[in-house]
């Protein structure tokens, strides 16, 4: 086995230094560049050495398991007709006559590297070293120089090697025990559910062909084990990574609970949680400067001495990482995506795929070995496109300039921003696209904004809301680097810009082939041509539906057709809708929950029923949610009202339901953004009403009713209220046998209340 690493991350590992919060922009890392070619021409027209730059060297090290081999480009290696030097150039703001000794003893191992490889490849006994700081205010250099005996080198060199070694060794034994349970790994339960197993069966093909898949299996089926257990499976043969990604945080609950049934039967398996930021950081504020944040302080240093014993455990969940945060005053966040590197399951939101600035870089900058299992899949389409969409509100930037003084230069720059877009906002409308020239100007402002920032940050203190507001600035410029007019809209209204993403199948395809295959599964993948398209539209996939696990006789479907709720006849509807509620919770047993397409909706009908119900809690928090949960277990005769596409009627059990009514087919609002995907879905497949609005109007309808079924033991009915029903029965589950409900009566399978 090889192992390959650069000679700057070993001497990164073995000499860290540093925290968080101080990183390099995108200008300093070209000024940088910039620097070191500067000094290299100057050291290359001085006609009294021999100047080489950019030396590729490399060594490699037979170990019993594996070889290392370290590799990298020294800046420069001269000749001054008496000795040999390898030439290392670091860029640094630091002024020149603040520079006593090496910033960081990484910059002076580095150069060691260099030196011992290149005198061990040329049978030099002794070389000296030139550390070079390109000091970028004033154009200072200022230089360090050192004389190495060739063996003195050598043997620091294999120190290195052999501590980087250790971890390797960890990281091998790992692997091996791995293996070891995994072959042993019996699937966790004594039987399969119907359907079940030939799901698993099709994905293990798919993963072992490397070829994707769209997996379509009913609520109650199992989906994240039917996907992991066979994903856990192929780890034997193959030394690969498994990417749970998910929509939302209780599905990754979901995937947790599944690996620790498989941990339980004996498997030995890393597996890291990716939590958001804004979610784990610990501090009152989110301010990750290490002179506000202690986390972030001389983090480095603080997570390589305390990975080997952090690595002595292997789940590393939400409240492990937490602990050790706590334990080693170590960032949670940053500390789960270095944990991810030592694991075999990586559990986080779509966004660390897909998404165009927070994707996880160390391993998605180029492809690799992977495996995704993309948890409900049908979310995936319009996450996308909310991740390629961006709007800047005028508002938003007048409340950010008020932070600052008149004269502070923040005011103006951000003022700068603000003209600009004023200026597009009044020349443009809805209807015009915008020009390549005009849009230039709004970026550039943005980035001279980044660069008062920059620049004053090393000086002062700035306000965090105008920190992050700029970047989310910067993440409104990272989109419009991928804007085309075939997949986006750009347009102004009379208060923001709006960056619209219309279609986003290209840029989830070319995520998703970063991997070897990819698992896309959820209960509502029907049509299979609109998720293919929409999603995989050029590569090769496959779909497949499994059965219905349960007794389909436990489930009665009813349809009122008799009911209008489009948008335009709702109005009038709504004492209508109310009283066919009230008549249908009289005619029932049990705990009913009746789903609408909007809070709008929800609340106007709410208003002439006569039964006494609950309603589902906007923007709640968790202790809330739970409270609207719990109703149904003490009472057991709820009427309670919630929204389809809402936190309570996708990816969560709702245990103790007996029934289910679902008002209007939830089509998307008619706005002007939706008339944009329709027409370009019509120009591209001739469906261009079917992609804006009906497919993920029906989707949202089936993943609310999905929340009655959910085991072998539940019974219940669902009654769908709309006329628009009667069309769209090939949309809905093939397991449905639809009785029509006339005069208001439920037939008698579920009367006697």
């Amino acid at each position: 086995m090889l192992i390959q690493i650069s000679a700057g991350e070993l001497s990164e590992f073995c000499f860290p230094e540093g925290s968080l919060g101080v990183m390099p922009t995108l200008e300093r890392m070209f000024e940088g560049t910039s620097a070191h070619k500067k000094l290299q021409n100057i050291y290359k027209e001085d006609e009294s050495i021999k100047y080489e730059k950019e030396v590729p060297l490399e060594y490699t090290e037979n170990f019993q398991d594996f070889s290392l081999k370290i590799q990298g480009r020294a800046d420069g290696i001269f000749f001054d007709k008496k000795s040999y030097y390898i030439h290392e150039i670091k860029s640094t703001y630091c002024a020149a006559e603040s520079i006593k000794a090496p910033l960081k003893r990484a910059h002076k191992a580095q150069m060691m590297i260099y030196a011992c490889i290149y005198a061990q490849k040329n049978g030099l006994k002794e070389i000296k070293g030139r550390l070079s700081y390109y000091c970028l205010n004033d154009n200072s250099i200022v230089d360090f120089e050192y004389s190495f005996p060739s063996d003195a080198l050598l043997s620091v060199f294999k120190e290195m090697i052999n501590e980087y070694g250790i971890l390797i060794k960890s990281q091998i034994k790992y692997r091996k025990n791995l293996v070891k349970t995994v072959d042993k790994l019996q699937f966790p339960f004594k039987t399969y559910r119907k359907g079940q197993k030939e799901g698993a069966k099709q994905i293990y093909s798919a993963l072992s062909k490397n070829k994707n898949l769209f997996l379509q299996a009913p609520t109650g089926t199992g989906k994240t084990l039917m996907a992991l257990f066979p994903a856990v499976k192929y780890l034997k043969d193959e030394d690969t990574r498994i990417f749970c990604l998910n929509a939302k945080n209780q599905t990754m609950t979901v995937t947790e609970q599944a690996l620790d049934l498989m941990r339980k039967d004996g498997l030995k398996i890393k597996s890291t949680v990716i939590n958001a930021k804004a979610k784990c950081c610990p501090m009152e504020k989110q301010d990750c400067t290490p002179d506000y944040c202690p986390y972030s302080e001389n983090y480095y240093k603080k997570v390589h001495d305390a990975l080997p014993e952090i690595l002595k455990e292997d789940n590393f969940n939400y409240e492990n990482i937490k602990k050790f945060s706590e334990k080693y005053q170590i960032c949670p966040y940053e500390l789960s995506l270095e944990l991810s590197l030592f694991s075999s399951v990586i559990i986080g939101d779509y966004n660390y795929l897909f998404d165009p600035v927070v994707y996880l870089k160390r391993f998605f900058d180029s492809s690799g070995n992977y495996i995704f299992l993309i948890d409900e899949a049908h979310n995936l389409i319009e996450r996308g496109r909310d991740m390629y969409s961006f709007t800047i509100e005028q508002q938003d930037l007048r409340e950010i300039k008020k932070l600052f003084s008149k004269e502070h230069p923040l005011y103006k720059s951000f003022g700068k921003i603000l003209t600009q877009l004023n200026k597009l906002i009044k020349q443009y409308s809805l209807t015009q696209e915008l020009t390549d020239s005009d849009l230039k100007n709004l970026v550039y402002a943005i980035l001279q904004n980044n660069e008062v920032i920059n620049k004053f940050s090393k000086t002062s203190l700035i306000p965090s809301q105008a920190s992050l507001y700029q970047k989310e600035l910067l993440r409104f410029n990272t989109i419009v680097e991928y804007y085309n007019c075939n997949d986006f809209s750009i347009f102004a209204t009379s208060k923001n810009l709006s960056v619209v993403c219309l279609d986003p199948s290209e840029f989830l395809e070319n995520s998703i082939q970063k991997g070897s295959s990819c698992i896309l599964y959820s209960a509502t993948l029907t049509p299979y041509d609109f998720y293919k398209n929409s999603i995989l539209p050029n590569s090769e996939s496959f779909g497949y539906l499994t059965e219905y696990p349960f007794d389909p006789n436990n489930l009665k479907v009813f349809a009122d057709y008799s009911i209008d709720t489009r948008y335009a006849n709702r109005e009038k509807n709504y004492s209508i809708i109310a009283q066919k509620i009230d008549k249908y919770y009289q005619q029932v047993k049990g705990n009913v929950l009746i789903y609408f397409p909007s809070y709008k909706f929800m609340n106007e009908v709410f208003a002439f029923m006569e039964t006494s119900a609950i309603l589902q809690p906007s923007d709640a928090d968790q202790t809330a949610r739970q409270a609207f949960l719990d109703n149904f277990k003490e009472n057991g005769n709820v009427c309670a009202l919630a929204i389809m596409g809402s936190h309570f009627s996708e990816g969560i059990d709702i245990k103790h339901l007996n029934g289910i009514i679902i008002v209007g087919v939830a089509l998307p609002q008619f706005n002007e953004t939706r008339n944009l995907i329709q027409q370009h879905f019509e120009e591209k497949y001739k469906k261009g009403f079917e992609y804006a609005y009906t497919y993920p109007g029906i989707n949202k309808v089936c993943q609310a009713s999905g929340r009655l079924i959910r085991n072998e033991n539940d019974k219940g009915f669902i009654i769908l209220m709309d006329d628009r029903f009667r069309k769209y029965k090939n949309l809905l589950p093939n397991h449905w046998n639809i009785t029509t409900i006339k005069n208001d009566v439920i037939p008698n399978e579920q009367q006697n209340r």
